[in-house]
């Protein structure tokens, strides 16, 4: 057996969980003399690192891991997950959220957020990190403090206020190297203590690895990958949440290839750094329940344009292709000059049925999106995703995509419920979009209430720093510090409000088969005796997905409407609002808690993801369902949108079902599809598996904006996945 094999059944085995612990801890002074709230959360990260117990498994050659949280509480995972079956021992003891006491009551009452609450979808500037290191760091933020003492446009306040934030990213740095030589020194004494030579040399390597980015700069590609790791587990100490790996073969192959022409490294060593990487980065999926937003992105273009596939591009994708486990999600970036073997790499990815690997992202759609939001050329380049699908600039942003969004069901469901009588389908429809200009508002002003709430509660000195912007202008990112600081607003429940439009236009306005008032009366009744007109409207009324005029022109000016109103609005970090269509959990938790629906839909039903079609109305195949997605993203939403296609197997055989695939891909391209995703799975498989969950417990499933173990999920979620049409080419 391997040394990857071995690692593997570990981590299936869980026996990284056994060090870890549940704590009380505190940075407040009993005598209330208390120091700035920023300097305070970095004091309660640097306790945590100084805490948290260190491990080291037999077989590791990249150290370290979160070993401390909080006691569970309720949160939403329970509520798309089965508990029953997802490590009921372990998920329901551990809160990853928690964080040390850090705010006073007092503080704390002032606002309505919880203090260590988590605003991002942030990208870590893991390009800074192993450009500077911890120390170096921590040495920028001290030199700013110097040319900030004469800094004569500041007032003393506000001098003291940016000085406060640069003392936090000293301490929060100082957490770090302490915490990377705590493995060092761990190594050194297993290593004293291991009779085998071969394992007494792996953790000598590893304690040089550990000391030497304690505080500099990495100058080995193992060294660099150690580093990427530990980085990312301060990170989420400090702000658990998503927090996506950004471009992994960008920042680290400069590494690689140096070591590969020096000698110093063979490309199988290099594939198995990779490959203890990506098992390192799954130890947490029984608590998160792999819904934890790690993402790596892949190839797409260099700053210059130029196409940025090399040799790490394969090694990481072929690592998460042997290993088949639910982390990291892979994104690939499509372009004009995407090399062949990449995209072959990801038809063999997409017939593997590793739920959604991998997820395709449309170069020449998005990099002109964000230019015109102002973002130059050569950083819009640069983009990446976020935890989920939406766009943005790997360590030079901080966007918030999922604090403000508009249902808009929701909101035709609101309208009805009032009871007016609209004389003409237009009539209802403009006033329908009148009350999606006034819920842009309503969730803009509740955003950025957030965002202000935020900034005084839960500042985020450790991530701050590694953003390009944050220690210039000596401000927290929550306070602006970044360099691009937009909010996302997220348009949900598009296909479901268009269809619902549609059949009201036919049935009520058009055929006049029943009034407005008799169809309330069969929504209120959930259809209860009204089982004629429900398949009607369910069966008979135009639906989106199907490249069908009738109800895709109700989207558009939806979408338009949305798009318009939302760009308008700017945030308190000196950002803009940025339009996308996306739906992630909402879809099984609004739907659970909606009313019957104009479309035929039942109280309780799934609603349709992102701007995929509503569940088993898309009957025209793939090609319509890209034409219909088409009319909305031609508006170039700038959080952009993502659409899920679920194919058969059969579909993919052989090499006629591969060149179908390619085509398909590269007609989504030239349709101005920003983002795609696949479920290769067909229904009678996921059946056996809710009849038999041990015999399927690796069977990965794309949920929204992840993967997840199809049996570990809760039943009516199975069961949306299930229901979803399947596609041939």
């Amino acid at each position: 057996m391997t040394r990857i094999e071995r690692l593997r059944e570990r981590l299936q085995r869980r026996e990284h969980t056994r060090y870890r612990t549940t704590k009380h801890l505190s940075v407040l002074r009993p005598d209330g003399q208390q120091e700035p709230l920023v300097i305070r959360k970095a004091q309660a990260l640097a306790l945590v690192l100084r805490e948290m117990p260190v491990f080291i498994q037999d077989d590791e050659l990249i150290v370290g891991g979160r070993t401390m949280y909080g006691p569970h509480v309720d949160s939403q995972r329970s509520l798309f997950w089965d508990r029953s079956s997802i490590f009921p021992d372990l998920a329901e003891a551990m809160n990853p959220t928690w964080y040390p006491e850090y705010a006073t009551p007092e503080e704390a009452s002032r606002v309505e957020m919880e203090p260590g609450s988590a605003s991002n979808h942030t990208v870590l500037g893991y390009g800074r990190v192993l450009k500077l290191g911890f120390g170096g760091l921590r040495e920028e933020a001290e030199a700013r403090m110097r040319t900030l003492a004469v800094a004569p446009h500041l007032s003393a306040e506000e001098r003291q206020h940016r000085e406060d934030f640069l003392r936090a990213v000293v301490i929060a740095m100082d957490g770090a190297t302490s915490y990377a030589l705590r493995l060092a020194s761990l190594a050194e004494q297993l290593a004293a203590a291991e009779q085998r030579l071969q394992r007494r040399l792996e953790l000598h390597e590893i304690a040089a690895s550990c000391r030497a980015v304690s505080q500099g700069a990495p100058q080995t590609f193992r060294q660099a990958i150690q580093l990427f790791f530990l980085a990312r587990v301060v990170s989420v100490v400090e702000s658990y949440t998503c927090m996506p790996l950004g471009r992994f073969d960008q920042y680290l192959y400069p590494f690689l290839a140096a070591d590969l022409e020096r000698g110093s490294i063979t490309r199988e060593d290099a594939q198995e750094l990779v490959e203890c990487l990506v098992i390192k980065l799954n130890e947490e999926v029984d608590v998160t329940s792999t819904d934890d937003c790690l993402r790596i992105m892949l190839g797409g273009q260099k700053a210059d344009g130029s196409d940025a596939t090399n040799d790490l591009t394969y090694m990481c994708f072929r690592a998460c292709l042997k290993l088949r486990l639910a982390d990291p999600k892979v994104g690939v970036r499509l372009h004009r000059g995407t090399p062949p073997e990449l995209l072959s790499l990801c038809v063999e990815g997409i017939k593997s049925g590793l739920g959604g690997l991998p997820e395709l992202y449309n170069d020449e759609v998005i990099i002109p999106t964000l230019q015109e939001l102002g973002i130059p050329l050569a950083d819009a380049r640069e983009y990446t995703h976020d935890g989920c699908a939406e766009p943005i600039i790997a360590g030079k942003s901080d966007f918030y995509p999922t604090w403000t969004s508009v249902r808009f069901l929701g909101i035709l469901l609101d309208v009805l419920a009032e009871g007016q009588e609209p004389g003409t389908f237009d009539d209802l429809l403009a006033g329908y979009l009148r009350r999606v200009e006034e819920k842009v508002r309503d969730a803009v002003a509740d955003g950025n209430r957030r965002d202000r709430e935020l900034a005084f509660i839960s500042p985020t000195p450790f991530l701050s720093a590694t953003l390009e912007g944050c220690v210039a202008k000596a401000l927290d990112k929550t306070e602006g510090g970044a360099l691009y600081n937009h909010t996302g607003l997220l348009g949900c429940e598009l296909p479901d409000a268009a269809n619902s439009l549609a059949a009201i236009k036919q049935v009520v306005y058009e055929d006049k088969d029943v009034s407005l008032s008799e169809l309330r009366r069969a929504l209120a009744d959930n259809f209860v005796g009204h089982e004629r007109l429900r398949l009607r409207l369910l069966n008979r009324a135009p639906k989106y997905g199907n490249d069908d005029d009738r109800v895709d022109e109700i989207a558009t000016p939806i979408a338009e409407v949305f798009c318009r109103e939302g760009s308008r609005h700017t945030n308190p970090r000196g950002g803009r609002y940025l339009p996308g269509f996306h739906n992630f959990g909402g879809f099984i938790l609004w739907g659970r808690q909606m009313g019957a629906r104009p479309d035929g839909r039942r109280a309780g039903e799934p609603t349709a993801i992102h701007l995929s079609p509503a569940t088993g109305t898309d009957r025209r195949g793939p090609t319509a369902v890209i034409r219909s997605m088409a009319k909305v993203t031609r508006l170039h939403p700038p959080l952009g949108t993502m659409l899920e296609l679920k194919l058969h197997p059969s579909a993919l055989v052989g090499p006629a079902g591969e060149a179908k695939l390619l085509a398909l891909i590269r007609g989504f391209t030239q349709l101005d599809g920003f983002a795609l995703q696949f479920n290769v799975v067909d229904a009678s498989t996921l059946r056996a598996a809710q009849r038999q969950p041990d015999a399927y417990r690796g069977l990965l499933v794309r949920v929204w904006g992840f993967s997840a173990y199809f049996v570990e999920l809760a039943a009516d979620v199975q069961e949306s996945i299930i229901a979803r049409t399947e596609h041939a080419l």
